[in-house]
């Protein structure tokens, strides 16, 4: 602040301007703003979480309807198969393939997925009896009628006989005008019962030289987890044993040749146990069918019902197809959203067999289904 004199005596004050300067420069430092970008990083990170979490759980409610209906579609397949098991074949026909524990691909519990193969025969063409007089010609079953249109002439039949029990060969040349069904030895599939022409004349076990009263068709229903082309695994069902009629060979799934058809996409385990009434693992459920007490016997011997399926218990694992979802887990089989579902079923002809079976015996048992 300076002063100045002026005329007339006045003083005038003067204020004098000054600028400071200052050696600070104004802004972010380098920590605030690396304090600032890792605060950032922080909030976009948890809602990128929040909304690909939400959009995975979006994806995943639809993927899980599927998976349960695929898996539940198979479970409704597999029941009514397995309760018409059996049926017109006696009670001494091995209904369950025995030996297919286990030999599939690694299923989801990390053991090999088992095979379940089923014969029955589901009454969808009618029977044709046999003649009463000339039942058999060689390899020919002779029928007292003309065969009806719905054999294909070649297909898998069975031939009934008056004891009850009942063979199973390839039909070849099934002429329906005139009557007669050949079962030409050299074409027969390796577990067939007709392999000669005298294996038409009797049927052995339970009763000795019965002969053939009439003939039916039948199926051979075999189901197998296997992967498609895409690497995805599915649940298919063969109505031939995978083999096709007039081929001596078997073909697994999904091979066409074998007359495969996909059940369900996605099924990656099957395993399945059978009950009978020997008890034999302790509580009654074994992971094979085992072999009847009668099947093939040398002569004719006391049949033993206690042998008889009388109960499967089928468990099947599916999983999603859609990757990246919540709520994978890890198994042998890969990455995915799981589930298993249970069921047992009956067969209706080995209840029908338990029980004429207290009719048979004496003294007289209590119920054997129980």
């Amino acid at each position: 602040m300076t002063w100045r004199m002026v005329r007339k005596g006045y003083r005038v004050r003067e204020k004098s301007m000054q600028t400071v300067k200052s050696n600070e420069e104004s802004g972010f430092s380098l920590i605030e703003l690396t304090v600032a970008i890792a605060i950032t990083l922080i909030i976009s990170g948890a809602i990128y979480g929040l909304l690909a979490k939400g959009q995975s759980s979006f994806r995943r409610e639809p993927e899980l309807s599927d998976r349960q209906q695929n898996i539940r579609v198979a479970m409704d397949l597999m029941q009514r198969d397995i309760s018409q098991a059996g049926q017109k074949m006696g009670a001494w026909f091995q209904v369950f393939t025995d030996g297919l524990n286990g030999v599939g691909p690694a299923g989801s519990g990390g053991q090999n997925t088992d095979f379940m193969e089923i014969w029955l025969s589901d009454g969808s063409c009618p029977d044709a009896p046999a003649d009463p007089n000339n039942p058999t010609d060689g390899a020919n079953l002779n029928t007292a009628e003309a065969i009806p249109r719905c054999y294909n002439n070649d297909s898998f039949v069975l031939v009934i006989y008056a004891s009850g029990c009942a063979k199973y060969g390839f039909g070849h040349n099934i002429h329906a005008g005139r009557g007669k069904i050949n079962f030409p030895p050299g074409q027969q599939p390796p577990d067939s019962q007709i392999n000669s022409p005298g294996d038409l004349k009797e049927c052995n076990p339970p009763d000795d030289n019965s002969t053939p009263e009439r003939m039916a068709s039948v199926s051979i229903i075999r189901y197998e987890v296997a992967n498609d082309s895409e690497g995805v695994p599915g649940l298919y069902r063969s109505n031939t044993g995978g083999m096709d009629p007039g081929i001596s060979g078997y073909v697994a799934a999904p091979d066409p040749a074998g007359h495969w058809q996909l059940v369900a996409r996605g099924i990656e385990d099957l395993q399945v146990d059978y009950r009978n009434g020997t008890n034999r693992n302790g509580n009654g459920w074994d992971t094979t069918p085992g072999l009847l007490t009668c099947l093939n016997c040398a002569s004719p011997t006391v049949a033993d019902y206690n042998t008889l399926i009388r109960e499967v218990r089928v468990s099947l694992s599916a999983r999603s197809t859609a990757r990246n979802l919540e709520g994978q887990t890890t198994s042998a089989a890969g990455n995915a959203v799981r589930g298993q579902l249970t069921s047992s079923s009956s067969p209706r002809a080995a209840l029908f067999y338990l029980g004429q079976a207290i009719e048979k015996i004496v003294p007289t048992p209590a119920p054997l289904w129980n």
